[in-house]
């Protein structure tokens, strides 16, 4: 068997060959202020393995909730029992490394963050006898989905009997896919990206009917529309402009041609044998002419004139050309009032500019021609089956590629579960096939039975408390660093088990705490002498009150000590006991 396939020999080959996995701290800090029990602390966490031991009571399980509240998205009863009676402020406050992940989540949200820490913020302050609380990142204010997106990213908790995401088909689906190779991501993708073309396709073949049903319905009523925009011989969008000009022009033709008249008589001919302008013109010309003769600087004068000469000319051109454009025939002005009332009357109707009656006969004209329509929803409909029979192959494709997935994620959880007081335990992978998805057409049920003679049923409906925490955490074992958030949290997984099984817990539990960040509560010495760091919950009373300190066991005697409690107290084989599993984990 692969070393990398199996846990124990994984955990052994890292051993034997000195070498340390080093992980970056995710959750490096935590501040509690007004907590119950816990009080005002501030607590400050390392990399590796991490349990948290203490008499029961004394607030281990108080310490993990204050995670499990820091990063939820609701206001529930348990959070509410953590907050300390009789205050009205309180704050839970986890500093947390910024990962990878975390970096490309944070700039999706627009979050902003300094250098690598992330501090995340749950405040909650009674006003007017009602509690309110917010959640921050770096002193901003977070949504819920933003809470929840960020508590996926960051941590994952296991309690005695939690098994709410492995009840999900979907989730029992992404972890069966997470230990594929890349070829299988590779195909993963092609997958979606073959659904993604097919509901492309189908969405654009159903508008096309859609729209083509609509034009049914009002085939008449468009068609009539249609020939009323064809007999107004709509070409010019500016018509109407220019009708309305033309239309002014016709209509003061007579005060306009008086005034025409005028200035032609001033400046060509004149009826009372007035000399005119370009009378005076000519003259002036003629005499500078004779002048140039005797004198040639008047020549630049006489150049002068003849410019105002040819500009008098053409001036004289475009008036009488403006007295053409007046005398039109006396019917112009009537027809043309009558198709701008036409014009006009159509605008009115339809409620659009001259421009747009265009661009809707053009519209009509498109879409009433049914051959093209039908064309059109036959190449659609060619596209949509195509992209079907893409994405039935693809499917079929990795649909077999899952199966054969199926057989070596079966035999590696055995192999991680058999030692943790398992040894009967059967488990399958059933694989049914479903209405297409952007994940294949695969249904994944998780099947489990723990003891001989019981029938392998859902994982949720048969697992008991015990056996579902030890089978996540054998999941989670055989999962690689990347499908993990930044921390692992279980809770008392090992209550009840014998001293074989909790070392297989033990040997699980800090193979994960290579591949990321782990916090265990425990009661097992054997668990807890396997931990990189240790710390105890030490309850005490005071003037009738109760309170507890967590406290960071540093040293060997701390650490012997607290582990002959677990052990069975002062007893002399108590302490040599832990200071045998000590020595053990340090050789």
């Amino acid at each position: 068997m692969a070393v990398d396939n199996h846990p124990f020999l994984f955990l052994k080959s890292v051993a034997n060959l000195g070498l340390k996995v080093l992980l970056k701290t995710v959750l490096k800090s935590l501040r509690l202020q007004n907590i119950s029990l816990l009080n005002d602390q501030e607590l400050n966490f390392q990399q590796g393995f991490t349990v948290i031991t203490g008499e029961t009571g004394a607030g281990k399980s108080i310490l993990l909730d204050t995670l499990d509240v820091l990063l939820s998205n609701t206001q529930s009863a348990s959070s509410t029992k953590l907050l300390q009676s009789g205050k009205t402020f309180f704050l839970i406050e986890g500093t947390f490394s910024i990962t990878p992940p975390l970096v490309k989540w944070l700039e999706a949200e627009q979050l902003l963050f300094d250098n690598d820490e992330l501090v995340v913020t749950r405040e909650w302050r009674l006003r007017e006898g009602k509690l309110k609380n917010r959640c921050r990142i770096n002193g901003i204010f977070i949504n819920k989905t933003q809470v929840i997106k960020l508590r996926n990213l960051l941590i994952d908790f296991t309690f005695q009997g939690s098994s709410y995401s492995l009840n999900s088909p979907l989730e029992q689906l992404n972890c069966l896919d997470r230990i594929g190779d890349d070829s299988f991501f590779n195909l993963l993708k092609d997958v979606q990206i073959a659904w993604k073309d097919w509901l492309k396709s189908i969405k654009l073949l159903e508008e096309a009917k859609n729209n083509y049903d609509k034009i049914q319905l009002n085939y008449h009523e468009s068609k009539t529309i249609l020939e009323e925009l064809e007999l107004a011989n709509l070409d010019d969008p500016n018509e109407v402009q220019q009708l309305e000009i033309e239309e002014e022009r016709l209509v003061n033709k007579l005060d306009l041609s008086t005034s025409v008249n005028k200035i032609l008589s001033s400046f060509k001919d004149n009826p009372d044998n007035i000399p005119t302008v370009l009378d005076q013109v000519n003259l002036s010309l003629y005499e500078l002419r004779q002048m140039v003769r005797s004198d040639q600087t008047v020549n630049n004068i006489y150049n002068e004139l003849s410019l105002i000469d040819q500009s008098i000319i053409t001036f004289i051109q475009n008036i009488e050309q403006y007295s053409f454009l007046l005398e039109t025939e006396p019917q112009r002005l009537e027809h043309l009032q009558e198709r701008l009332n036409r014009l006009k009357r159509l605008q009115k109707i339809h409620g659009l500019s001259l421009h747009e009656l265009i661009d809707k006969r053009d519209q009509l004209r498109e879409t009433l021609a049914n051959d093209l329509i039908n064309n059109n929803l036959s190449q659609l409909s060619k596209n949509e089956s195509l992209a079907r029979l893409k994405r039935d192959k693809i499917n079929s494709i990795i649909s077999l590629e899952r199966k054969k997935l199926a057989k070596k994620f079966e035999i590696r959880l055995l192999d991680s579960l058999r030692p943790l007081g398992l040894s009967n335990v059967r488990f399958k992978v059933d694989i049914n096939t479903i209405e297409s998805n952007e994940k294949g057409k695969d249904l994944v049920k998780f099947l489990f039975s723990a003891n001989p003679g019981q029938p392998m049923l859902s994982l949720h409906e048969i697992a008991s408390g015990g056996e579902m925490s030890r089978f996540v955490l054998a999941l989670k074992t055989i999962l690689s660093p990347s499908d993990l958030p930044g921390i692992l949290i279980f809770d008392e997984i090992d209550s009840g088990v014998s001293g074989r099984v909790s070392k297989a817990i033990a040997n699980l539990l800090k193979i994960l705490s290579l591949k990321t960040q782990v916090f265990c509560v425990t009661h097992q010495p054997l668990v807890a002498a396997a931990a990189d760091n240790h710390y105890s919950v030490i309850k005490s009373i005071k003037d009738g009150k109760t309170s507890s300190m967590i406290k960071h066991l540093k040293g060997f005697s701390e650490r012997k000590k607290e582990l002959a409690e677990l052990a069975g107290g002062e007893l002399k084989e108590a302490n040599l006991y832990a200071a045998s599993l000590l020595e053990q984990q340090a050789a």
